[in-house]
């Protein structure tokens, strides 16, 4: 079973064919308003919808916000309508708009399935490569006695069990594991009150890529892609916290953040 989970994350997590026609995504959205594509009915707006050229848009209350992926921001404000230029677009990149795309089990748009995949998970993450010294921690989304809840770190190859921690808080950090470089490990978490241990994957891998401190929105989105992609979900959350501090005005990366916790 947990074979088969970890394939179909490893399947989803894959960056889909780029296709042109996407411009432009919806980062904010403080109101209401409707989105028209060609002849299509008109459907309601919503953050981190991808546009292409030619939708047309129109705010009844509030205020939205439009990021191109060349990082050319439009802000609409109520009772405006506004068409996607592709020309505004062109220089987007293919981290991004792999973030973006429906339908690809990309960050955006995995919720859905995978928490039908996960099922009723509450630790997270499942996956991640860890390299060692950075920041990282696993997140447990259910309450709990702080006598009952433990995680358990065992070799892969020799099934040998070499930590056990208690769990005391909603986040563990792994500064106290002593990992050694090029090992993978299981994790096993015991006393959850559903009474179903969970497990899930820790890969020591120093080869984590090398990403220019982000500066603005657009090098935090191309981050958090390239980490999630190359499967560094602990440094992925990491950016995106990050990112949700210095702009809480752009809502796409709590939808970000939440998606990965589902």
């Amino acid at each position: 079973m947990l074979k088969k989970i970890i394939v179909t994350l490893s399947v989803l997590i894959c960056f889909s064919v780029i296709q042109a026609q996407n411009v432009a995504i919806l980062i904010s959205l403080k109101g209401e308003g409707s989105l028209k594509k060609g002849n299509s009915k008109e459907e309601i707006l919503a953050v981190s919808r991808t546009l292409q050229d030619g939708d047309l848009l129109k705010l009844s209350n509030g205020k939205a916000v439009i990021m191109y992926f060349n990082g050319q921001e439009v802000e609409l404000i109520a009772g405006e309508s506004y068409t996607v230029k592709s020309e505004s677009g062109n220089a987007f990149t293919g981290a991004l708009y792999a973030m973006t795309e429906i339908g690809s089990g990309a960050l955006l748009s995995q919720s859905g399935s995978m928490h039908s995949i996960r099922g009723l998970k509450h630790v997270y993450p499942s996956k991640s490569k860890y390299k060692i010294g950075e920041s990282a921690s696993f997140i447990v989304s259910q309450k709990f006695s702080e006598d009952s809840l433990s995680i358990e770190f065992a070799d892969s190859k020799t099934l040998k069990k070499m930590w056990v921690f208690p769990l005391k808080d909603s986040v563990f950090s792994l500064d106290s594991v002593s990992f050694e470089i090029g090992k993978t490990y299981h994790w096993t978490v015991k006393g959850l009150t559903s009474n179903m241990p969970e497990l899930g994957t820790v890969v020591i891998d120093e080869n984590q890529p090398i990403i220019a401190e982000p500066q603005n929105k657009l090098d935090y989105l191309n981050a958090i892609t390239l980490c999630y992609r190359e499967l560094y979900v602990f440094k992925a959350l990491e950016y995106c916290n990050e990112a949700k501090q210095k702009f809480p005005e752009i809502t796409i990366f709590n939808v970000i953040y939440a998606n990965m916790l589902e």
